[in-house]
């Protein structure tokens, strides 16, 4: 099963603006064609943006503590049954770019780091 719900695990670990709500209703949506194993564990990422800033924080903080603040968030969120909720409507379709495609991976950077295998 993909951590955090099958929802973007950028998004639960690192942005703050989300509540349990808004979860719920509209995101961070996940895409499935945007995945990483870590430790053995499926994450998915609403597009390769996100999936990038999630790669440079494991780069620079450690997957293992950007891991743990994400578990913490979404145990918060779920009221410790992490496995219980299941993103079933807020899948994404663009694997590069955001909702208004104003921020594609080849803006952001042309670097290239990655969680996997740690």
């Amino acid at each position: 099963l993909p951590k955090y719900g099958g929802f973007c695990s950028y998004g639960i670990a690192e942005e703050s603006w989300w509540t349990w709500d808004t979860i719920k209703e509209n995101g961070p949506s996940g895409d499935p064609n945007v995945w990483e194993i870590i430790d053995g564990e499926l994450f998915f990422f609403m597009y390769q943006v996100p999936k990038y800033k999630f790669d440079s924080l494991c780069s620079t903080d450690g997957a293992s503590e950007l891991i743990a603040k994400g578990d913490a968030k979404w145990a918060n969120y779920t009221s410790g049954k992490t496995t219980s909720y299941f993103n079933t409507d807020c899948f994404w379709w663009d694997d590069d770019c955001g909702m208004s495609n104003d921020e594609c991976i080849q803006d952001v950077t042309s670097d290239t780091f990655s969680c996997e295998s740690r």
